[in-house]
């Protein structure tokens, strides 16, 4: 009874807010969808890339040999590892050969990182946006049944009214949870930038 009750709770909202909640609901999925999926693909390379550098470092302290850098790159498969092993295998060529490898697969594994946090930012904008949409064909409906009714039909009215407060309320609680996870799961990203940076600079030391 309390799942009946809570569902037809939700679809009667769905209903005060019109078409414009359907948009809404859908950029919901989206944002969920996407952020879980970037949060277990971020999460898990924070904890790959700190196991990595704690190896990766004091192989570089003993002046470990490239093998056993390598060896290390093949047992911590994540972004880190990846761009190591690319540098380590071109230690053969000269120092702007070695650099370029590094930003090369550098930027892949970023673009890797940072792919589909570009719908969290959209759906944050938009979201408000079209709440706001909401808003104003409430209104209009509202206006409009004044217009055609006066004041003998209440109930017209405030159906405009209450799609034109629903549908803001939706946008902005759809867009707020949307602009943490954005912000949140980019940081972590940054900061996954900065180590590879890290590794990188490490490497080319190495090779000077």
């Amino acid at each position: 009874m309390a799942d009946n009750g809570w569902a037809g709770t939700v679809m009667g909202w769905m209903d005060t807010g019109g078409w414009v909640m359907w948009i809404l609901l859908l950029f919901s999925i989206v944002a969920l969808a996407v952020g879980a999926e970037r949060a277990i693909v971020l999460g898990q390379a924070r904890k790959q890339s700190k196991r990595f550098l704690a190896r990766f470092h004091a192989g570089l302290r003993r002046r470990a040999p490239n093998a056993e850098l390598l060896k290390i790159c093949a047992e911590e498969d994540g972004p880190l590892a990846r761009v190591a092993e690319a540098g380590l295998r071109r230690f053969d060529g000269t120092l702007q050969q070695v650099e370029a490898t590094l930003e090369r697969h550098a930027a892949r594994e970023l673009r890797a990182l940072s792919k589909r946090l570009g719908f969290l930012s959209t759906i944050s904008n938009a979201a408000p946006l079209l709440g706001f949409l909401g808003t104003v064909v409430g209104m209009m409906a509202a206006f409009l049944a004044i217009g055609n009714f006066g004041q003998a039909n209440p109930a017209a009215v405030a159906e405009g009214i209450g799609e034109a407060m629903m549908t803001t309320a939706a946008g902005l609680i759809v867009a707020l949870p949307t602009q943490l996870a954005f912000n949140g799961l980019q940081g972590w990203a940054h900061r996954l930038e900065g180590d590879l940076e890290g590794v990188a600079n490490a490497l080319l030391e190495m090779k000077a």
